[in-house]
């Protein structure tokens, strides 16, 4: 139980400090969006791995070797010195009250069921996609790579599925020969940074951890940044406009406010976002980042800012499982002179 409110904490912290420190990170998208990638994997994966140090918590004297130093401090003693209370120790147990206890089961049966809850809407998500799938025109095939067409979606969309990587487009897209093969390449470039593996990771990880605001927004910023990555990687291409792909993004969105259909487990050229005022503003900032130049970028700031968030993550694990090891006692025996 422990380990899970760590682990939860320390996503809370690592999110709290990679979003003060966003704006300062003066480095590619590509480079941020596997920085935060790290940060998040850290954050799930760091308190496990603390919790495997070897406990120190007696000024040094590790805890499985305290009785042993504490008998042999006792043997150098003379015997007229002091006595050693030899008296039968007894066990005394916390009683927990009913209520406590009920309490507690309460919140594993709640948590349970939204854990049931998020997986069979997770399943279900998928069963759908499987189906759009089915159904879908295929237009090209190479490898493991997909790129079909359906009449039931309004707005691309890129997913992994066991063995193959699929780029699904709007049946109404096909009219629209320009849109449609910049559509593709979005997606395509989705499949090439690992972006869909990351959507089902993150997915499955918000099923057991959807109490956790921290969790939606570890989803906010990684979302963010595998499609400002994406429009940086193709507006860098000679062959494509910034005025052409802009004006594409701009008619996707459209669509996908208009429609707000969005699979989980999926990436999208707009990805669908529940506040229509963020999803705009996101908007904004992708055409902005399309239209304007960006500032040289400044590589030993970042590398600064991120191995201090790094270095305070890892501090905040650490201190973490020192509170929680403080929190045991350890009686050494009565000692009488």
């Amino acid at each position: 139980m422990n380990l899970f409110l760590q682990i939860n904490f320390l996503l809370c912290v690592s999110g709290g400090l990679y979003v003060l420190a966003e704006k300062t990170l003066q480095t590619s998208f590509k480079k941020a969006l596997r920085f935060a990638q790290i940060l998040f994997l850290l954050s799930l994966f760091l308190p496990m791995l603390v919790k495997l140090m070897p406990s120190t918590s007696i000024r040094g004297i590790p805890t499985h070797t305290y009785t042993a130093y504490a008998e042999d401090v006792v043997q150098k003693i003379p015997e007229k010195i002091l006595r050693v209370n030899r008296a039968p120790v007894v066990s005394v147990q916390k009683v927990h009250s009913g209520e406590d206890f009920n309490f507690r089961n309460f919140l594993h049966f709640l948590w349970i069921a939204g854990v049931l809850f998020f997986l069979l809407k997770f399943v279900r998500s998928y069963l759908s996609i499987s189906r759009i799938l089915s159904e879908a025109v295929l237009l090209k095939g190479h490898r493991r790579i997909r790129i079909v067409a359906s009449e039931k979606i309004f707005v691309p969309f890129s997913v992994r599925t066991p063995g193959k990587l699929w780029v699904v487009v709007p049946a109404n897209l096909l009219s629209e020969k320009h849109d449609l093969d910049l559509a593709i390449k979005h997606e395509l470039h989705h499949h090439r940074q690992g972006d869909t593996s990351w959507a089902m990771v993150m997915e499955f990880a918000g099923c057991f951890l959807y109490f956790n605001p921290a969790i939606y927004l570890w989803k906010n910023v990684i979302t963010e940044l595998q499609e400002l990555s994406c429009d940086e990687a193709l507006i860098g291409r000679r062959e494509i406009s910034s005025r052409d792909y802009g004006s594409c993004l701009i008619r996707v969105a459209e669509a996908a406010l208009e429609h707000r259909q969005m699979y989980g487990g999926t990436t999208s050229m707009a990805a669908i976002i529940k506040d229509s005022h963020y999803f705009k503003r996101f908007l904004l900032r992708r055409i902005e980042m399309i239209t304007e130049k960006r500032s040289p970028s400044r590589p030993w700031i970042s590398i600064a800012i991120a191995g201090c968030i790094l270095v305070l993550s890892v501090a905040v694990a650490i201190g973490s499982e020192k509170i929680v090891r403080g929190n045991g006692t350890i009686n050494p025996g009565t000692v009488t002179t």
